[in-house]
């Protein structure tokens, strides 16, 4: 990424973008600037550090360890939670044949 000449390129990647391709992000995830009607126009300055920032992503291992990190910590607290996880699958399991009893036996008939 220091070949895409930003002056303040952060650290680590979740620090991305910089404060110096920052456009003013209204809080929605879309940036006010590039509002155009129903599309969406983005400057060529912060579409070329996207592109370099997810080509370094790529390029270095970082997306698919980053992935297979993310994955093996979610399957490792699903394990470590399969007690409670069973019990509200099974609390949802009775609360919907309640429902389901509750409608029948409440249809209209028409």
């Amino acid at each position: 990424m220091k070949d895409a000449g930003l002056p303040d390129l952060p650290d680590v990647p979740e620090e991305m973008p910089p404060a110096s391709v920052d456009t003013g992000d209204d809080g929605d995830g879309i940036d006010a600037p590039f509002r155009t009607g129903d599309e969406l126009d983005v400057p060529a300055e912060v579409r070329r550090v996207a592109v370099a920032d997810a080509t370094c992503r790529d390029s270095t291992g970082y997306t698919s360890t980053f992935y297979d990190a993310e994955w093996d910590a979610q399957v490792e607290a699903m394990g470590s939670r399969i007690d409670v996880l069973e019990r509200f699958k099974q609390q949802a399991e009775e609360q919907r044949a309640l429902a389901e009893r509750y409608l029948a036996e409440n249809a209209v008939s028409q």
